[in-house]
């Protein structure tokens, strides 16, 4: 349980998203800029509720949203903008309703709701759900534990360019 709560606050770390017109309004708001998270806020939160907008843009703008609030720790707000990310598809909400379900921000702690989150990001090539599922599996939180399982998430983590399943595939590697 340690080791998980560990691995998700270094996620935190994360960046949000490269989109929108200025990396530095993500990493602005990543480093606790409330005003930069704002701005993301009232540019994407339209776009996520415009049923005009195709399923994966309004995805796609939901889990930002969603990042923004968590950034700003308030989580409830996170929690539902990330899951509506999620169920429309896109992995980066799903990592993040993921991630808050593990540490119970926002929502009761529940890894197996955790799990299912995390899993689904994953299988849409979000790095941030495979390393919590490599975290779940290497801990044994609301899943049997399962070394190998947990390798294989981190090293998909890893082919997905998120260092933090690099150094957790090196580390199983190296017991």
């Amino acid at each position: 349980m340690k080791k998980f709560v560990f691995i998700l606050f270094l996620l935190c770390g994360i960046n949000l998203l490269w989109a929108y017109d200025s990396k530095d309004e993500f990493m602005q708001c990543e480093n606790k800029d409330k005003q930069a998270c704002k701005r993301l806020i009232s540019h994407f939160e339209p776009r996520c509720n415009d049923k005009s907008l195709s399923k994966e843009v309004r995805g796609y703008a939901c889990s930002v949203v969603g990042a923004a609030y968590s950034s700003n720790k308030e989580y409830r707000k996170a929690a539902s903008f990330s899951q509506k990310g999620c169920d429309l598809g896109d992995g980066f909400g799903c990592g993040k309703i993921a991630r808050l379900y593990g540490l119970g921000e926002g929502v009761k702690q529940d890894f197996k709701k955790s799990f299912a989150f995390a899993q689904k990001g994953c299988d849409l090539n979000d790095a941030v759900g495979c390393v919590i599922l490599g975290a779940l599996y290497e801990n044994g939180d609301g899943v049997k534990q399962n070394k190998a399982k947990a390798k294989e998430y981190y090293g998909k983590a890893c082919d997905l360019g998120e260092q933090l399943g690099c150094d957790s595939y090196k580390r199983l590697n190296s017991r």
